[in-house]
């Protein structure tokens, strides 16, 4: 089980690079892509995976993102998938734990 956020500033799922080994992936073996956002600027390999959030399971493309990054929900494909909804109530974020694995 993966720990994640969901990040509604970013556009994809967004994973350590170390992870692909652990669901089966070749990390390099997906397409590069260049990275920038909040945190800073890295490169990050495109695959497709399957994630299971709640009892929901969907299929999605993941960045995993060489360096120190989060494991990020983004919008695409959960936003487009599920209600999403905010509170603001507390200081603590939403964190959901959820499955992951290449397919």
């Amino acid at each position: 089980m993966v720990t994640a956020i969901v990040d509604s500033g970013a556009d994809l799922c967004t994973f350590k690079a170390e992870l692909a080994a652990t669901v089966g992936l070749d990390l390099q073996s997906g397409s590069k892509i260049n990275v920038d956002g909040v945190t800073g600027d890295g490169t990050g390999w495109l695959h497709p995976v399957r994630l299971v959030v709640d009892s929901v399971t969907f299929d999605a493309d993941a960045l995993f993102i060489a360096g120190d990054t989060a494991a990020c929900l983004g919008r695409i494909p959960l936003f487009c998938l599920q209600k999403v909804a905010f509170c603001q109530k507390g200081a603590n974020p939403a964190l959901w734990w959820f499955e992951l694995s290449s397919y």
